[in-house]
């Protein structure tokens, strides 16, 4: 069973089967809808949900892939992300569609099966206070990606997690280029994520593998 939920009101808005493809409610029912998390389902990017208008948004195994970014391209006005194994149809060497939310304070990107390609380079995210996710996202070249990403965005980054998949560069080297950042963090065992939804068996304390600093 597969199901979308608003927390507006701590309410459901409704249930989808996992082959369910007819739209919900038209938006115009939703004028107070804010926050909104689409778990395992089919969507349809149009006008059935009023993307613009929401401030907070959890997007996990959403289908059809190509359904991800133009989503996000519509909810310009979100403050908090969350992307969980969310695919976004394309290889590695494809010009992806840009992304650009003036807003948004929080993004965390989560990948559990390690096998989904999100990539920090199509973002362009101005206000960005906190980032968390798995070094694999800032490519081959991590420092120099993400370096990209902050002059781009021109965001004042107070909080950076890697959760993973970052080998062969030491928190000391991210410190150096990025002094201006209060809190970084690189350590595979703990996940900001895991620990609000109770994955507790995702970051265990390790202290071989903490590698943090905050200020």
């Amino acid at each position: 069973m597969s199901y979308l939920f608003s927390r507006a009101h701590a309410t459901p808005i409704r249930a989808l089967s996992q082959n369910e493809r007819r739209r919900p409610s038209q938006a115009s029912n939703f004028p107070r809808l804010r926050t909104v998390s689409l778990l395992q389902c089919f969507v349809h990017v149009g006008d059935w949900l009023p993307w613009a208008q929401l401030t907070s948004l959890t997007l996990r195994d959403v289908n059809p892939a190509d359904s991800y970014l133009p989503i996000l391209q519509r909810a310009v006005n979100l403050i908090h992300l969350k992307t969980i194994s969310c695919a976004a149809n394309y290889h590695h060497n494809d010009q992806l569609p840009a992304v650009t939310l003036p807003h948004l304070e929080s993004l965390i990107m989560v990948d559990f099966q390690g096998r989904f390609l999100q990539r920090l380079d199509i973002f362009t995210l101005p206000s960005l206070h906190t980032l968390q996710l798995l070094g694999s996202f800032l490519g081959d070249d991590p420092i120099k990606a993400f370096a990209s990403f902050i002059s781009r965005s021109g965001c004042r980054l107070q909080k950076f997690l890697i959760t993973g998949g970052l080998w062969g560069v030491h928190k000391s080297a991210f410190r150096c280029h990025f002094p201006e950042i209060p809190q970084i963090e690189l350590n595979s065992k703990y996940d900001w994520f895991a620990r609000r939804h109770g994955h507790e068996e995702d970051s265990d304390d390790n202290s071989g593998d903490t590698d943090s600093e905050s200020e």
